[in-house]
């Protein structure tokens, strides 16, 4: 559960970007996928690799050359917000039933 929490954070930190970055010409979004961050994680113990990032279609391409649509770009922070609180929860509800079958 630990490496889908920090999957969910590094996710967290590159979908922000995208927000951020919404009105920066030729700004391409990206994103993380999450379940190959967490294999990774699993298997090599290591880090979260930002330099993975997947870019998203430039369905959304402005003249700009910006393709960040901010109403997508903030589902997927709701989204993967959920989904981080949710993984949190089922954790620490963890956490609760090894106690109580330790007392």
């Amino acid at each position: 559960m630990e490496s889908a929490l920090r999957a969910r954070s590094a996710r967290a930190d590159v979908l922000a970007q995208n927000v951020a970055n919404a009105d920066t010409p030729n700004y391409v979004s990206r994103d993380l996928k999450f379940e190959d961050m967490v294999r990774k994680l699993v298997q090599e113990e290591g880090d979260v690799d930002k330099t993975q990032q997947l870019t998203i279609a430039a369905e959304n391409l402005r003249a700009d050359g910006n393709d960040v649509d901010l109403t997508q770009a903030l589902t997927r922070v709701y989204e993967n917000a959920l989904n981080f609180y949710g993984t949190l929860r089922l954790y620490r509800d963890s956490l609760n039933r090894i106690k109580m079958a330790a007392s």
